[in-house]
């Protein structure tokens, strides 16, 4: 019995490749993450994720 691979798509990989390189998560802690989480959980981390780097982009408010 052939099991089919599992595939993800282009912003998932940014998301997890993210977590490592901006919020310096540890490799082992991303490979024990439980990949079974819906759309929906990766695409409010990587929203989540790009309003931190918006916000620390403009810098202090006056």
């Amino acid at each position: 019995m052939t099991r089919s691979r599992r595939t993800f798509a282009a912003h998932e990989k940014a998301a997890v490749v993210k977590r490592y390189l901006v919020d310096n998560v540890p490799v082992s802690d991303l490979c024990d993450a439980p990949w079974a989480t819906t759309h929906a959980n990766l695409l409010m981390a990587e929203a989540a994720l790009w309003q931190r780097e918006r916000q620390k982009d403009r810098g202090p408010r006056s």
